[in-house]
């Protein structure tokens, strides 16, 4: 429907996935598929969808540009 009622605030899964990103970085290790997810989440609050709940990234990746 494209309706995201917020039921856990992207900005706050953005701010959660951070720390996670942090701690294994300061081990020397990498996690691409939680940088992606952190990079989309951060562009969807960019945005403007940061108050909307976290499955709002759906929408956003939906309208970019293809190609």
């Amino acid at each position: 429907t494209g309706r995201y009622p917020s039921a856990f605030k992207l900005w706050l899964a953005r701010k959660d996935v951070g720390p996670a990103l942090e701690t294994v970085g300061a081990r020397g290790r990498r996690l691409r598929v939680g940088e992606a997810v952190h990079a989309a989440l951060r562009a969807a609050e960019a945005d403007g969808r940061g108050d909307h709940d976290h499955a709002a990234v759906i929408g956003y990746l939906r309208a970019l540009p293809t190609g």
